[in-house]
């Protein structure tokens, strides 16, 4: 804040009447009380922040939490999928294995070998 007293009297040794010097620092006072913030102002909007950011890093956390449970869930599915295909792709190559086979001692009872 502005000393009033002091700035009455440097306007007054300026030129301004008393008057005028008066209602030029109420005046500039006024401006002041509405328009700049004071040290409980600035706190409150501190603490506000502050919470507001509590807030955010909470929402945050849930959020990746729920990410990382919804990825996880998806690695199960797709190990489980990989685990189908790799049995389905073992039986289809045992039975070209046997099927080879068969063939192989049809081709050599044909051959007389």
């Amino acid at each position: 804040m502005i000393n009033a007293l002091r700035s009455t009297r440097a306007l007054v040794d300026c030129g301004f009447s008393k008057e005028q010097a008066d209602t030029t620092i109420k005046v500039l006072m006024e401006i002041m009380d509405s328009k700049f913030s004071t040290k409980q102002d600035i706190q409150f909007s501190e603490l506000a922040v502050r919470s507001d950011i509590e807030k955010m890093e909470q929402s945050i956390r849930s959020d990746m939490k729920g990410m990382e449970q919804s990825i996880r869930a998806e690695f199960v599915s797709v190990r489980s999928e990989m685990k189908e295909m790799e049995s389905r792709l073992t039986t289809k190559i045992m039975g070209s294995m046997v099927a080879s086979v068969g063939l192989m001692a049809t081709v050599m009872k044909l051959l007389n070998l």
